[in-house]
């Protein structure tokens, strides 16, 4: 009986010091179920969707991911002696981003599906750790952030559970975790959170130094460095990490009472704490500075540092009067995130000009009073304080202190949301502690975080469906923001590449209101036009590129295309050769000055490029094909038949190469073979009249009249223009089928559209004088004029 009592007591003694105040603390495990429950819940259906946005060049396009063995390349290691070489030219500057894509792609290959689900699991494992964080921070050793009063663990954990589920559940979300690419901002935060986990051990240590061995210490150190480079190689925001820690410390120093004034305290405090812990602060230092340097200058992250540091609003006051703004808004966003949008860039968001807009004043007022808020609270619940300070350092980095080309988006939010959620958290927890007891009054607490549960998970469900596809998400933007230019421009290149040219031209010409001088819409507008046969408007439209941006190497490309196909060969060379230089990796226009070279029979020069642009593009097909006519059209047949195959080996749904082969055979007179690749090109792409047109005079040939009838008209269907099939209409409606005025009146159109084609000669004799020239019952024709036509060029 006494060992049963002195068991109990054990027992009883083991429970008490896992609590505080005789409060027993929940286990932890069923927070994971219940976060792992609502993550699936909230993101089952984003399951469906397919890659949104820039899904499509940094994983549909992006060959590196396609093998695990290519790693090395993405972290820019694969070369110990080239490392720096490596570091600053490898395949992304968020490596880590690309290489959890490899790890996707090896579990799903081009399915959409495995990188849903890692997302999903990233921002699960993201909230647990929240949780797990945000305990430590009110349950570590005295001197860390506790809530005064020494509240109990109770009050932690519950703080710590509505901070990860409010964290999980938020619609804001939806642009990180829905949105494939957005990993970069879960992912990161995932390391930052492990970064500052360890961090808070590694302080708990140092104050247990006696208790914990220096092999411990040194170990949480490592483990801080390397979640903090894990953080930052996946996305730069994580450069604020070392500022939470002196945060962090800073409230370990700060006096909970002092006779000084507040601010003196502040200064004491935050000197303390660079003096104490400088040896802990200087490789952070070192490295953020080290990083910050290498992505603005080496790789290039702002436009707006490259374009020669452009402001915001055009001087550094409007840019900070927007920030202010945008400070609010991202508040506002996270207490009424109704209306969600995947753009805040060109005219979607509008930019602070002066500092008496009302807009602005309201958000530097509140600003103020969050500031003094924050201060006043770091002596009454330094919890509290931290949640504001971790929302407005984490957003340091994109707060447009180094001008930025994206002014604003949601994903920044998922990083310092945290912040937000750890004060909402502890407010909802402190009133449930203080109204122990009273069922009336817990139950309308309770039932506050029930309800924004709810609403915030509806709102993400939702949201989910709107990134199912780039049609869906930008159709959906333009009708959210409508003075999107990116949304207007997204839409009209959407419905350019669906083959949609009018549609799309409208809603280029929308984004030109918006833009009036944009490059990329009026080279859009141009191409769209140049495909309409409209080459006046197409050109005028390219020349107005190039002048919005004269370094624009696209619109020196086009322009240089359209020199080529009005036999200006010169001029042509000299504005591909401009594309080149300002862009010295641009495939197509590599690919169209060996192509301009060709056209003048300068065989090295053309060779010489079209190597280039191979050894950038070794698959692209298009470049096998047009060095292939280039072969043809130097009598180098082999050599062109060789291309020709390369081009389908590398794209067998190409047409253009079978086209060519076919007209290779014709001249080789092997017919048959010629038909089965005309017959090919007509299966992969059945409006192309210049295969009607081969094949129809093929059967023609073979006396198949039906069959060639067929192919003509087909062919003229698609483009009345077609020269060769009204000569092949002519001698079918003269030979077989006896129709005089049917012959004549397709001679004559035939010749009408090209006068100097084979057989012109003979046509025009029969024309002079119809009857004569038709021998009565020979059926022969007119004489000199053969259904073989001249292969156009390409």
């Amino acid at each position: 009986m006494t060992q049963r009592i002195r068991k109990k007591r054990e027992t009883s003694e083991k429970k008490v010091s896992i609590s505080s105040g005789g409060e027993n603390v929940p286990r932890k495990w069923p927070v994971i179920v219940l976060l792992a429950i609502l993550c699936i819940l909230l993101y089952g259906n984003s399951l469906q969707n397919d890659f949104a946005f820039d899904d499509k060049p940094l994983i549909v396009k992006n060959k590196a991911i396609r093998s695990l063995g290519n790693i090395p390349d993405i972290l820019g290691i694969s070369d110990p002696k080239n490392f720096i070489r490596g570091l600053i030219g490898g395949v992304n500057y968020r490596p880590i981003r690309v290489v959890s894509f490899t790890i996707d792609y090896f579990f799903s290959g081009s399915s959409p599906v495995a990188f849903h689900v890692f997302n999903i699991l990233y921002h699960f494992l993201t909230a647990w750790v929240v949780f797990l964080v945000v305990m430590r921070l009110i349950t570590a050793p005295a001197g860390l952030i506790t809530p005064s009063g020494g509240e109990s663990k109770l009050l932690a954990f519950r703080t710590a559970l509505f901070t990860a589920i409010l964290f999980a559940v938020h619609p804001i979300q939806t642009n990180a975790v829905t949105y494939i690419s957005g990993r970069r901002d879960v992912l990161s935060t995932l390391f930052y959170m492990l970064g500052l986990l360890y961090f808070l051990k590694l302080r708990e240590a140092q104050y247990k130094e006696n208790k914990v061995g220096k092999d411990a210490r040194v170990a949480y150190f490592a483990l801080v460095c390397m979640f903090f480079l894990l953080a930052v190689m996946t996305k730069e925001m994580a450069l604020s990490l070392p500022a939470i820690f002196f945060v962090i410390d800073f409230m370990r120093e700060f006096p909970k009472q002092s006779g000084s004034n507040v601010w003196t305290d502040i200064l004491r405090s935050s000197g303390r704490v660079i003096y104490r812990h400088r040896y802990f602060y200087y490789p952070f230092i070192f490295i953020s500075l080290l990083t910050g340097m290498y992505y603005i200058f080496f790789r290039g992250a702002s436009n707006r540092i490259i374009a020669g540091w452009q402001w915001w609003g055009d001087s550094a006051l409007n840019n900070f009067l927007t920030v202010a703004t945008i400070l609010v808004f991202y508040i506002k966003l996270l207490i009424f995130p109704v209306v969600l949008s995947a753009d805040y860039s060109y005219n979607a968001y509008p930019v602070a000009q002066s500092p008496w807009e009302l807009r602005v004043l309201l958000s530097l007022a509140v600003l103020l009073v969050l500031a003094i808020m924050a201060v006043r609270w770091l002596r009454r619940s330094r919890l509290m304080a931290f949640g504001w300070i971790w929302f407005f350092v984490t957003l340091l980095p994109v707060s447009q202190i180094i001008p930025h080309h994206e002014l604003l988006a949601e994903h920044y939010l998922y990083l310092p949301s945290i912040g937000f959620f750890m004060l909402l958290g502890l407010i909802i927890a402190t009133r449930i502690s203080n109204a122990s007891g009273n069922r009336g009054v817990l139950f309308f607490i309770y039932a506050v975080p029930v309800l924004l549960v709810v609403i915030w998970s509806g709102r993400t469900i939702i949201r989910n469906p709107d990134w199912r596809s780039d049609k869906v998400l930008w159709a959906k933007t333009v009708r959210t923001v409508p003075q999107s230019f990116r949304a207007q421009f997204n839409m009209g290149n959407l419905l350019r590449q669906e083959g949609s040219p009018y549609g799309a031209l409208d809603y280029f010409n929308r984004a030109l209101k918006i833009k009036p001088d944009d490059a990329r819409a009026l080279l859009n507008i141009g191409a769209i036009y140049d495909r309409l046969g409209l080459r006046d408007k197409a050109f005028e439209h390219y020349q107005r590129s190039l002048t919005a941006d004269p370094e624009y190497a696209a619109a020196c490309n086009n322009i240089g295309g359209f020199y080529i196909r009005r036999g200006e060969i010169d001029k042509a060379i000299y504005y591909l050769t401009k594309a080149t230089k300002l862009l010295s990796n641009f495939v197509e226009a590599r690919m169209n000055l060996a192509i301009a070279y060709g056209k003048k029979y300068y065989t090295e020069e053309a060779l010489k490029h079209f190597d280039i642009a191979l050894e950038m593009d070794p698959e692209n097909a298009r470049i096998y094909y047009y060095r292939g006519v280039f072969f043809a059209s130097i009598g180098e047949v082999a050599l062109a038949k060789r291309d020709m195959r390369l081009a389908l080996l590398h794209d067998p749904n190409y047409p253009l190469p079978h086209l060519n082969l076919g007209e290779m055979y014709v001249n080789e007179e092997k017919m048959d073979e010629a038909a089965r690749e005309f017959q090919d090109v007509l299966r992969l792409e059945p409006r192309i009249p210049q295969a009607h047109v081969n094949l129809g005079s093929i059967y023609a040939s073979q006396g198949k009249v039906g069959q060639a009838i067929y192919h003509f008209r087909t062919a003229l269907d698609i483009d009345p223009n077609q020269a060769a099939a009204h000569k092949g209409m002519g001698i079918i409606y003269l030979t077989s089928l006896q129709d005089l005025d049917g012959a004549v009146s397709h001679f004559r159109r035939s010749l009408e559209l090209d006068p100097t084609q084979e057989g012109a000669d003979s046509i025009r004799e029969f024309l002079a004088n119809p009857r004569l020239a038709l021998p009565q019952g020979t059926g022969e024709g007119v004489p000199g004029v053969t259904y073989k036509t001249v292969p156009k060029k390409r």
